[in-house]
């Protein structure tokens, strides 16, 4: 018997966000003859019947990795998987979000926390009990990309408008403008 899980259940607000990010992963189950199901935390109907397929099944598994369906997935205390924290972003000085969210870890003892941010890593695993990971995420290390004189910005292209002004003042700056 494999210990792999027999079914792959990604917990998401946006399904199309999952396919953007979460590709390889959702390959590397599938190689290994899981069956996937990618489920929105928007579509109701889909989200029961998941969570109802497992407490029928322990052989289930969850992932998550957006903020939003990672609160969902805290909330259900039953399943078993992995939460994947990207960052808190925004919400890092909101204590009692962080308060919150250091609890529903401590509670959710059958999953573990993947976390990409490494200050929110030593915080949440200083402070609360968990089985927090650190794994870097895209701005983990610096990478070395062609000429000396390129320019490599990792964002989201929906984020882009909000940090424009900084970029800009970066490139004229460090005379890539001139």
């Amino acid at each position: 018997m494999s210990n792999f899980p027999s079914r792959v259940f990604f917990i998401c607000d946006r399904v199309e966000s999952v396919f953007l990010y979460r590709i390889d992963l959702i390959r590397s189950f599938e190689s290994l003859s899981c069956n996937v199901s990618v489920v929105s935390i928007f579509s109701p109907f889909s989200l029961i019947k998941s969570w109802v397929y497992s407490v029928f099944n322990d052989d289930s598994f969850f992932v998550s990795s957006n903020l939003r369906s990672n609160i969902i997935f805290l909330l259900l205390l039953n399943l078993r998987g992995v939460l994947i924290l990207n960052g808190l972003g925004r919400y890092r000085s909101v204590f009692a979000f962080r308060y919150f969210l250091g609890f529903l870890f401590s509670i959710n003892r059958r999953k573990s926390f993947l976390i990409q941010n490494y200050a929110d890593f030593r915080y949440f695993r200083r402070f609360y009990k968990g089985s927090f990971y650190w794994i870097p995420g895209s701005g983990g290390r610096r990478r070395t990309i062609g000429d000396s004189q390129d320019f490599v910005l990792v964002t989201r292209a929906a984020k882009v408008h909000l940090i424009w002004d900084s970029v800009f003042d970066f490139f004229f700056k460090n005379n890539f403008l001139r």
